[in-house]
């Protein structure tokens, strides 16, 4: 009789659940009803073609582009359980990096701000995201940078040279080896060499978790960019 009861309450719980979720999906679409795009699936949305794309070798590029050709240059879709506008373009790059005006906040998905942390420089306010902006920004002044364009020379006439020998991917070229700079620029990490590849190897890991569904289930991509970051847990 227990058993029955907590079953009754169980799918009870689950259909009430579904009818918010449902009519939260339809609120919010009524609200963006003039944006162009397509919301997918009720609550699931476009969330398992956006992850497919993200793990794909152009990224979410091939995601946007697609959706840009068909839409325009700002599109409505719903990915891993949110209702989301994508913006591309000058203008629209203007508008989200300069934040003018109080427009543009951050709101990271719940997967983002497990994988960053609480300390990260995205999660932080105030003072501590102060002092996090300032060592950052240190490495990547210009001057810092000066110091750096010999290198960034030498990598850059070694990368092209061996693109003759085989068949390249341009986005997997220019993401390789704007990682190569900047991990010898923070970390001081060689181009090349056992600790470069495993700190790529880890990085991709981590990247792919970020846009993922945020469940600790061994094989997907959330649990092995958090056992990356956390190895002991």
């Amino acid at each position: 009789m227990e058993v029955t009861s907590f079953l009754q309450m169980g799918v009870l719980f689950l259909l009430i659940l579904s009818v918010l979720l449902l009519l939260k999906s339809w609120i919010t679409s009524r609200a963006m009803e003039n944006i162009p795009g397509n919301m997918g699936w009720p609550i699931i949305g476009e969330s398992f073609s956006f992850v497919s794309e993200f793990s794909s070798p152009s990224g979410v590029y091939s995601f946007i582009s697609r959706r840009q050709q068909r839409y325009g240059k700002v599109f409505k879709s719903s990915i891993l359980g949110r209702f989301t506008i994508f913006m591309t373009g000058r203008d629209a790059s203007k508008i989200l990096l300069t934040g003018k005006d109080g427009v543009v906040t951050l709101n990271l998905s719940a997967a983002g701000q497990q994988v960053l942390g609480s300390t990260s420089l995205l999660q932080t306010v105030g003072e501590p995201h102060k002092r996090l902006r300032r060592l950052i920004a240190e490495p990547l002044s210009i001057d810092a940078l000066k110091n750096y364009f010999p290198f960034m020379n030498t990598l850059a006439v070694e990368t092209l040279g061996q693109w003759p020998e085989r068949r390249i991917n341009v986005l997997e070229e220019v993401s390789t080896f704007t990682f190569k700079v900047i991990s010898c620029m923070i970390m001081s990490l060689e181009p090349a060499g056992e600790e470069q590849e495993k700190f790529r190897s880890n990085f991709k890991l981590i990247s792919s978790s970020f846009s993922s569904l945020p469940f600790k289930i061994p094989g997907t991509a959330f649990y092995s960019g958090m056992k990356v970051l956390f190895p002991d847990n």
